[in-house]
């Protein structure tokens, strides 16, 4: 019978190895594990060349790594003790290919050929060897039990196995697939904890926005932005052109309560910031810081205080024409300049406020051609109210489409008796519908009334129930937004630099 030192002996086309010196008393597991190496570097040439000469795309300080120079230092130095040592060394080679690499770099596929031989070699050797150097052994060995789980060992199989990955490959995509659902299962941790401050925090805005709104909003605000009708004139004109006001979206119920809060509101002071601005520098206007209220405030006494001095010495057609607002704007203040003072802008009246911002939008309008083309070229029926009929009052409702991105408006214009020439100032108008349950209150209100088909209030009634029921459809969409523009108003209130911090908020008890 040949022994096993003779088998291993070098030939002359094979690559000479360092034999070791005490080869022959070493274990029996040894000596296989030499000869296993032996004859898969000498088959695998092109394999074992490839992995030897760029040692660097697989080896790092960073990792638990072996080359096959260690390996034959091993065997020289008699460092290994059995045939698991041997075929773990040989696994890690390829492993940290496959690690640094991936599976399908030009080395990997190296690699899983040397695999493949590997393993066919491997179950060959005698069942008490081959238990020896199983997946799990080497695993173990290098104190990674944990992988064992789901592995099989690399004993001879009845059938072929249809996969065309190796135990390696295998046992990575399992450890890769821990890694991804340990990490996901983190990930949705993290997403519960922000989940979680997120409804805390939104929990304390809302119990702030209850107590703004029964200690800062007050029932006669509430009133002004019922019967004031400059607030949806003016609100039309911000939304048409809120493109050159540097506003992303405009929403009508931040607008109306920031109405009251002018000195504070980031969305006034975008409005007056562009407002304010040369036509020149309004191309650029989303790229420009808005101004604080002290700086809009200037510029607004500057400007009015030049209107009313023109008036007062040229009159007030000439200065309406001059400048490019309406002339109406003398019947509310008469010739006497209204905000002479620092302080005087916030003590006007609602009205007398949006009577001066609708006089800005026009003035803009007369010295921008751009935007005034801008405002020309949307369709006239976008730029009006829509008309939803009389009730047997002779009262007619309108509701404004412009603002039913975001919100519900329905005014109504009360009938006044007198003269055809009754000027829009002297009507009055209401607003009587402001989200969907107003809303429906008004729709089945009409409904308690008995009215023949054909009727005015019959058709009002029919008008409104279609309304309701088109707009229904996005009640979230409403509620989401009515919200919105409440709690911009309130964090403006609070914070009028920016700031958002919730904890700074002044929760009551």
């Amino acid at each position: 019978m040949k022994s096993l030192l003779q088998e291993v002996l070098p030939i002359n086309d094979k690559i000479d190895l360092p034999f070791p010196s005490n080869f022959s008393t070493q274990p029996e597991s040894v000596q296989y594990g030499y000869r296993l190496y032996y004859e898969l570097i000498n088959q695998q040439k092109i394999a074992v060349m490839y992995l030897m000469e760029n040692q660097d795309l697989y080896c790092s300080s960073d990792v638990l790594h072996k080359t096959f120079s260690q390996i034959n230092t091993a065997f020289l130095d008699g460092y290994y003790e059995n045939v698991t040592e041997v075929v773990s060394d040989l696994r890690l080679i390829i492993e940290n290919v496959y690690r640094k690499n991936g599976f399908n770099h030009y080395l990997s596929k190296h690699a899983r050929t040397l695999e493949t031989v590997l393993e066919q070699k491997l179950a060959l050797l005698p069942r008490q060897i081959r238990d020896l150097c199983s997946l799990e052994s080497t695993n173990i060995l290098q104190n990674r039990e944990h992988l064992n789980q789901g592995i099989n060992g690399s004993r001879r199989r009845s059938k072929p196995t249809k996969t065309l990955e190796t135990p390696i490959m295998l046992q990575l995509r399992m450890e890769y697939d821990a890694i991804d659902k340990q990490q996901k299962k983190f990930r949705e941790e993290q997403r519960k904890e922000r989940d979680e401050e997120k409804r805390i925090c939104n929990e304390k805005l809302l119990e702030q926005l209850v107590i703004f709104e029964e200690e800062i909003v007050t029932m006669e605000m509430l009133q002004d932005i019922k019967f004031c009708w400059q607030l949806p004139c003016v609100g039309m004109l911000i939304y048409m052109l809120h493109d050159f006001m540097g506003l992303e979206h405009f929403n009508y119920t931040e607008f109306e309560l920031a109405s009251f809060f002018m000195d504070k509101s980031m969305l006034i002071s975008k409005i007056f910031t562009s407002l304010l601005s040369s036509a020149h520098e309004r191309k650029s206007i989303k790229s420009i810081t808005p101004h604080k209220y002290s700086e809009w405030n200037t510029l607004l006494m500057s400007k009015v205080s030049k209107w009313f001095s023109v008036a007062s010495h040229a009159g007030a057609d000439y200065a309406a024409e001059k400048f490019g607002f309406d002339k109406s704007l003398f019947n509310i203040f008469g010739l006497d300049n209204p905000i002479p003072f620092e302080s005087s802008f916030l003590q006007l009246s609602l009205s007398q406020k949006l009577t001066l911002l609708k006089a800005l939008c026009e003035v803009a309008l007369e010295n921008d051609d751009v935007m005034c083309n801008t405002l020309a070229e949307i369709p006239i029926i976008k730029r009006q109210d829509l008309c939803l009929g009389q009730d047997l009052g002779k009262n007619t409702y309108h509701f404004f489409p412009q603002f039913n991105s975001t919100d519900i408006r329905v005014y109504k214009q009360h009938f006044t008796k007198g003269s055809s020439k009754t000027t829009q100032n002297s009507l009055t108008y209401e607003l009587v519908a402001w989200n969907l349950d107003t809303l429906g209150a008004m729709v089945s209100s009409f409904k308690s009334t008995s009215e023949r088909k054909n009727s005015c209030l019959y058709n009002l009634q029919q008008t409104l129930q279609a309304l309701y029921d088109e707009l229904l459809t996005r009640k979230e969409d409403f509620t989401k937004s009515h919200l919105s523009g409440k709690l911009s108003v309130m964090q403006n209130f609070y914070w009028p630099n920016g700031e958002t911090d919730v904890s700074a908020i002044p929760l009551h008890c």
